[in-house]
């Protein structure tokens, strides 16, 4: 599903409602296909306070010592997960896209509460309702709704029963995508929103987390990386087109190969990025200040 890049970065608090244990250094999996950036707890002692030489940190294969580069089994966008049919006034269903590599399923929970983290993998209290395991067909760019005739049996499934609460730690809907056969999950925190400007309904995404194993994960988008020397161009783009979206913005010359944190833009050159971190200079997207950068490279193919 794409390349795979990775590499580490140093330890940074997850904010997560709910108990959290002590959260150890973090790597990065990222998978370019579907643009998501992974954190992935791997070593066993925490580093509280980053010393200034881990602003820079580079990363390939040679800085993975005993970690492998990991592409999701299913992966959603969430882009392809924001829509939902309106069944007239009160009801409606969930559609989204995916891309799956391996048999999965996917179920869908109302109504319960997140209970916390144990090695990064989140808990869940007892839904109020519970629909599936709906099964997924293998392959790229799949779409998925939820049964019409089974929405409309579920009296209780409507708009303000899935809509989001005021109640700390509370998940209207969690979507699980469960792929057995590569010991992988993937969980979608997210509820409804009215938007009361248009009085449309969206599907908000609050938290993506994967569990791969004993280990659990966060997924956060990469800002960017489309547009960047680590993913092939799209059809019918020019030489030139593809030559100006790829250069970094301050130098116009090298390629964009780093990611500015915590804002996750990927917009400089590791030159300009290296630079501007021991300034102590801002993100030129967004102008928030910069606590380090990662510096991509690719590290497999499929």
């Amino acid at each position: 599903m794409g390349n795979k890049i990775s590499g580490h970065l140093p330890w940074r608090k997850d904010h997560e409602d709910g108990p959290v244990e002590a959260a150890p250094p973090q790597s990065i999996i990222m998978d370019t296909s579907t643009n998501i950036f992974v954190r992935q707890l791997i070593n066993s002692m925490a580093q509280d306070n980053p010393s200034a030489e881990n602003k820079m940190l580079s990363i390939g294969r040679s800085s993975l010592s005993g970690v492998r580069p990991m592409g999701a089994a299913v992966a959603v966008p969430k882009s392809g997960i924001s829509s939902l049919e309106l069944l007239g006034n009160e009801k409606f269903k969930l559609c989204f896209q995916y891309t799956s590599r391996a048999p999965a399923t996917v179920t869908f929970s109302f109504r319960q509460k997140h209970m916390g983290l144990t090695n990064g993998i989140p808990s869940f209290s007892d839904p109020d309702l519970r629909m599936g395991p709906y099964t997924l067909p293998v392959g790229s760019n799949q779409s998925f709704s939820q049964p019409t005739d089974e929405i409309l049996r579920t009296r209780v499934l409507t708009l303000q029963f899935c809509s989001f609460q005021r109640e700390t730690a509370f998940v209207p809907i969690l979507l699980t995508f469960d792929a057995p056969t590569m010991d992988y999950v993937l969980f979608i925190m997210g509820g409804l929103a009215h938007n009361e400007m248009n009085g449309s309904w969206d599907f908000v995404v609050t938290k993506q987390r994967v569990r791969q194993g004993t280990s659990g994960y966060e997924l956060q988008e990469v800002y960017g990386l489309n547009t960047s020397a680590l993913n092939s161009s799209a059809p019918g783009d020019s030489d030139d087109d593809i030559g100006r979206q790829r250069r970094c913005v301050v130098c116009l010359t090298n390629m964009k190969d780093t990611v500015v944190m915590p804002c996750r833009h990927m917009c400089l050159c590791h030159e300009c990025a290296s630079y501007m971190v021991s300034e102590h200079q801002f993100c030129p997207m967004c102008r928030s200040a910069i606590s380090h950068i990662c510096h991509m490279s690719q590290v497999s193919g499929s």
